[in-house]
């Protein structure tokens, strides 16, 4: 997913990517079915820290 801008709808007290919600009517964003296909092959997520993250949903955006 590098280099591919998304667009989510404007939330100036978003600051996870759980808060943010997509734009122009989507329904989802281009990386969550693929996103919750690795979470279900893995079990878990990690940054590049090496935090896990059990669910997607929580990771931050400014990580």
């Amino acid at each position: 997913w590098v280099n591919r801008p998304f667009f989510a709808r404007y939330d100036d007290k978003a600051i996870w990517l759980n808060e943010l919600k997509p734009a122009f009517g989507e329904e989802k964003f281009f990386f969550e079915d693929e996103l919750k296909q690795m979470h279900r092959k893995s079990g878990s997520l990690w940054t590049a820290r090496g935090d896990a993250y059990r669910d997607h949903r929580n990771f931050p955006v400014n990580i």
